[in-house]
């Protein structure tokens, strides 16, 4: 998923996501645990997917912070 389509997202829908992706890491460390996961480097790619979701969150959640103050 890219920056500007997580951007238009709402807040609960970023967590739901941020969720979702991490039971892919949970179940690609698995697979890679049982040897049946042929692209490690996808493993990277999701991990790097969570921290860009948690990131645009907490850009949000400061921004409605800030707005509220």
């Amino acid at each position: 998923m890219e920056v500007k389509d997580i951007r238009k997202l709402s807040i609960s829908d970023i967590i739901d996501k941020i969720k979702e992706v991490e039971k892919n890491v949970v179940d690609l460390n698995i697979q890679k645990a049982a040897g049946e996961v042929k692209n490690v480097a996808q493993i990277v790619g999701v991990r790097r997917s969570v921290a860009r979701l948690k990131t645009i969150l907490n850009e949000k959640k400061g921004a409605c912070d800030v707005s509220t103050k």
